[in-house]
Parts: structure tokens; sequence; C-alpha cells
């Protein structure tokens, strides 16, 4: 993954940069300075990736780096560990979600998702500040394109950071949801990546795996 930090030239990059088709149908409404910083900080970005590393961004030539647009980006969410550590399976999931100010945009070439352009807040002010996550964006797509937003499916991207694990939470059209676990959340909780799982069968599940990452000293972010 590239850091704003490992930015060395912040030149204008030779295709033109703007906001593609919605992937999936996976649409959310950030604020205007979120898509400003976005459409800045995605040239210099791509400019900064080696030519030799282009396929850990799933980029296949510099002519696809030159045709990346924007996709439609996804806020991350999160649940305070003391909620996971006191949850009761009869709390609603919604009721513990806590919106952070960090942005994922999906980079988008040949009409592919190809990585994330993550944008976040620093010291008040929104910045493009990393470009990677190759494998959790094409997830990502996969998902919207398999519960597609047209049908009624709500998804939020959730992310536990004291248990490494990234999921998303699918609402159906029924009013029903579930959480579908990522490739982290597999690894860090055992469960079947790409499936559904109750909601609460994940949170009781990953009561153990919290407590012991806090016991380690693994703050709240």
């Amino acid at each position: 993954m590239i850091t704003l930090k490992s930015l060395i030239l912040l030149v204008c990059f030779v295709g033109i940069v703007g906001f593609g088709p919605p992937q999936g149908e996976c649409s959310q409404n950030p604020p205007q300075q979120v898509l400003q910083a976005a459409e800045e900080g995605l040239p210099p970005m791509l400019q900064a990736i080696p030519q030799a590393e282009l396929d850990h961004f799933n980029f296949n030539s510099a002519q696809e780096l030159e045709q990346a647009t924007l996709g439609s980006p996804i806020q991350l969410n999160t649940i305070h560990p003391d909620d996971i550590l006191e949850y009761e399976a009869q709390t609603p999931i919604q009721d513990l979600l806590i919106t952070t100010n960090i942005w994922l945009f999906p980079v988008i070439a040949n009409g592919k998702t190809r990585c994330f352009l993550t944008v976040d807040k620093i010291n008040g002010n929104w910045e493009a500040t990393s470009i990677g996550s190759a494998q959790l964006a094409e997830e990502w797509s996969n998902i919207c394109d398999a519960y597609p937003q047209g049908s009624g499916y709500g998804k939020t991207f959730v992310r536990i950071y004291q248990a490494t694990s990234d999921l998303v939470l699918l609402d159906d059209p029924d009013g029903g949801n579930a959480f579908i676990a990522l490739r982290s959340a597999g690894i860090a909780l055992g469960l079947e990546g790409g499936e559904v799982h109750d909601p609460a069968d994940v949170l009781l599940g990953m009561k153990d795996v919290v407590r012991q990452s806090l016991e380690q000293g693994q703050q709240y972010e």
C-alpha cells in the first residue's frame, strides 16, 4: 500500500481522473470535501505506483492507470470494543455502529475495481492518505454485485479493529440482516468467507478475541 508519506513527486497524472459509474450500486453520499480530496489525491497516488508493482494494485499495465476513475465511496463503520464485550443477542446491530472519518473509494479501470483509495480527516482537513487493499476492494465489489442495492439490499462496511476483522453488514429486502465475513474476519474469527452469518453469533463469537486484544494493549481507534 502506498501512503501519503511515501509520495515523493506530486505531479499531474497523464490520465483524466473522474468518478466512474457506481460499482455494484453500492452508493453513499460523503461531504463534498471528501469527494474533492479523493479527486485531487488520486493522480499523485497513481503516479507513485512503481511499474514493477502494478500487479500488487491489481493493474495490468500503465495504460490502465491512465484510465483509472473513482467509484462510489464507502464510509467505514466500527463498533466500540466495550459494546462488543457487553453485547447481548437481543441488541440490534445497527444501534452499535459508529461511523468513522474514513472513506474508501474504489479505483476502477476497464470497468473493474482494482484497489481502494482511502480518504481520512487529518488535523481537520480531508486528505487522500493511501492507495492499495486490492484484495479487499475485490471482495467488496463481488458482494455489491451479488447483493445489488437496486434489489433492496443495504450494505455497511464494518471494521472491528480489536479483532482485525472486516465484515459487511447486509440488510435484506425483507428487513433481516446478516454479516458477510471478508478474508480478514475469516482468518481472525474462523468464519467462512463470503458466506452470510447471524450477526449475534458473530459478535458473541468475537468477544474472547476482542478481550485478548485489549489485554495486549490494542486501543480503540
